[in-house]
């Protein structure tokens, strides 16, 4: 059984958005902007869209700023919150918050074979490097890697490690 990298939300690690932007096949992930505001509270006007969000029934454009300011805090509590983008374009065309450093906090590697598994609960006890795999969408995979030093804990996509 793993124990958790340390206490509260963040563990001491701060956690700042990537950049430049995540990308995979046909989508990518970025902090929301201010300029998102528009396409966000339009989207809850959309009932179809409203049945599957925890956003309220017609968000102004400044609660949907209210909303994006809010959202940015996230990131320094550990509970990183994405804007889900067109690629080329960079329009919106969702959200997703993701809960993976209380995860990685908690021991909770996600999607890694046995032995890396065992690599991490040894790590935890020596003080080495910890690796965390989560699959966020079918095409999207995002890895949290902490330093074994534990100054530094970075969310990347496999491919750029």
């Amino acid at each position: 059984m793993s124990r958790p990298l340390g206490s509260g939300n963040t563990g001491g690690v701060e956690w700042v958005p990537p950049e430049p932007r995540l990308e995979a096949p046909g989508v990518a992930l970025r902090p929301f902007r201010v300029s998102d505001a528009a396409a966000g509270a339009d989207a809850c006007r959309d009932p179809a869209i409203l049945r599957f969000t925890f956003m309220e029934d017609d968000l102004t454009e400044a609660g949907a700023v209210d909303w994006i300011n809010e959202a940015t805090e996230w990131w320094s509590r550990g509970q990183p919150r994405f804007a889900i983008v067109d690629p080329d374009d960079d329009r919106l065309l969702g959200q997703v918050g993701l809960g993976v450093n209380s995860r990685h906090l908690s021991g909770d590697w996600g999607d890694l074979s046995d032995s890396d598994r065992r690599a991490n609960d040894h790590a935890v006890r020596d003080g080495d490097r910890l690796l965390s795999s989560y699959q966020v969408t079918p095409d999207l995979k995002i890895w949290i890697v902490t330093e074994a030093n534990r100054e530094a804990t970075t969310a990347l996509l496999p491919d750029e490690y």
